[in-house]
């Protein structure tokens, strides 16, 4: 049921394709036509274009501008959904819920989940020989043998986490870059992942920019809070791809559904090999 409910809220959501600007409000290109890079370049300084390039890896998912501050949704839409999902209703809330993102937020949450997700990958990469050529021909099998390696119960281990048993053997195939998914894009990046912070910085540059578009926090207060953790970002990352693979993991994280990995691996990699998005045009460091 709950795997129901996942495709059907995904289907909802338009990000079949990247969306970069308002239509009909474009800078103009070379010949006259309109460009993401012309629009951007005309409304935003570095700046703010490395904080859409960072933000951009949500609204690829969400089917927002990514090329812009500007959202697909209405005054009233923006207002819904960061209620909806966030409990941001007024200039206080906003703070409060993105000073929890700047001081912790889930990476210090899901630190068990990345220590059950790193042990896993260990014992995997460390297995003798014939399991592994079991594994590579049987991947069912890796499950069984790391519970068994380490004397655990999944079935004890995966309420403790949050999880159903099921969540909590799709976490780990995924983290570990061996799940068999239809967009595995990303897969062989997230077996490198060993910190989600990115998940928390994409959102609070989102969660930043909506509380501007809502009205609640001027520009300014919204860049300076989307930019909280931009620091720590380039000295956890080396590359957009990174944090990308790191965004990517921490969403599945938060909810490890068949349908969430497959729809992020998609619009993600869409988004890493678009030559418009701001991603393959802005230095990361």
């Amino acid at each position: 049921m709950a795997e129901f409910a996942e495709k059907l809220g995904q289907a909802m959501i338009d990000n079949a394709q990247l969306n970069f600007y308002p239509e009909g409000k474009s800078g103009k290109g070379d010949f006259g036509e309109s460009t993401p890079e012309a629009y951007t370049s005309e409304h935003y300084n570095f700046d703010q274009q490395w904080l859409l390039a960072l933000g951009s890896f949500m609204c690829a998912y969400t089917g927002d501008y990514i090329n812009a501050f500007k959202s697909t949704g209405n005054d009233s839409y923006i207002k819904m959904n960061l209620e909806d999902a966030w409990g941001i209703v007024d200039a206080d809330s906003f703070r409060k819920t993105a000073q929890e993102l700047i001081d912790t937020g889930h990476r210090t949450k899901f630190q068990p989940h990345m220590e059950l997700i790193s042990s896993y990958r260990e014992t995997l990469n460390n297995s003798g020989v014939l399991m592994k050529c079991a594994v590579n021909v049987i991947p069912n099998t890796a499950i069984p043998y790391f519970q068994k390696k380490h004397d655990m119960d999944f079935r004890q281990v995966a309420p403790a986490l949050g999880l159903e048993n099921a969540e909590l053997v799709r976490m780990l195939e995924i983290g570990h870059g061996k799940a068999t998914m239809e967009h595995d894009e990303l897969l062989g990046d997230m077996r490198n992942v060993d910190n989600i912070l990115a998940w928390d910085a994409v959102r609070l540059a989102n969660i930043s920019r909506l509380a501007m578009l809502a009205g609640y926090i001027s520009q300014e207060e919204a860049e300076q809070y989307a930019s909280q953790l931009k620091k720590q970002v380039q000295d956890t990352y080396n590359s957009w791809q990174e944090v990308g693979a790191a965004y990517t993991l921490g969403a599945i994280i938060w909810h490890p559904s068949q349908t969430r990995a497959e729809a992020m691996n998609r619009t993600v990699d869409m988004l890493l090999q678009d030559p418009r998005a701001l991603v393959n045009k802005i230095a990361f460091k």
